[in-house]
């Protein structure tokens, strides 16, 4: 396990374009923290969810899934090192971009647990769907159409969860933390997937 852990946290220091997209989330967020903890939050969670798709999701797109599933055949323990790796990138990102927010400590301390769990809730939804375009397009779709337009961020769904949690309801990072589950469920159930589907 320690072995995939650090072989995906190779993957996220090595592919250029990845250290690239850490570095833009981590200015980024440091940038509109002078506006606020929940600025911060919002755009250190959306770039780590885009970084984490990102990265999980084209290792099928580029089939380079295959060669880790070579190495190490059982799939539950390639997701599992993702999951943790990911966490990993998403606590180290919030952690660093967090030293310009200024005010409101206790949301920074909410932001510091919730992009994580956005990270694993990203790497799970990769595992799933094997697009990072799909997957980082539908979830911009789905916040702005269904939970932004429909439901008006008012109801317990997933990216208005993340963003309660993150503006001072810290109660509902439980609610995302299930949504979060039911995603890894759904990853775990369909790890068994044919790589090239």
């Amino acid at each position: 396990m320690i072995s995939v852990v650090t072989s995906e946290l190779y993957r996220f220091a090595t592919i250029r374009s990845v250290w690239l997209s850490v570095i833009v989330v981590v200015i980024a967020g440091y940038a509109v923290s002078w506006f606020g903890a929940a600025f911060w939050g919002l755009v250190v969670g959306a770039g780590t969810f885009a970084v984490t798709a990102n990265v999980v999701g084209s290792q099928f797109t580029h089939r380079t899934m295959v060669l880790t599933y070579l190495a190490r055949p059982n799939r539950l323990v390639v997701l599992a090192g993702q999951i943790v790796a990911s966490a990993l990138v998403g606590a180290l990102i919030a952690v660093v971009s967090a030293v310009g927010v200024r005010d409101q400590p206790g949301l920074i301390v909410a932001g510091l647990s919730a992009v994580p769990v956005i990270a694993i809730f990203a790497a799970a939804l990769a595992t799933v769907v094997r697009r990072p375009l799909w997957l980082i397009l539908g979830f911009t779709g789905w916040l702005i159409i269904v939970e932004g337009a429909i439901f008006q961020l008012d109801y317990p769904l997933p990216i208005s969860t993340f963003l309660a949690s993150i503006s001072g309801r810290p109660e509902q990072l439980g609610t995302f933390g299930a949504w979060t589950a039911g995603a890894l469920v759904l990853a775990v159930a369909l790890a068994r997937r044919d790589v090239t589907d």
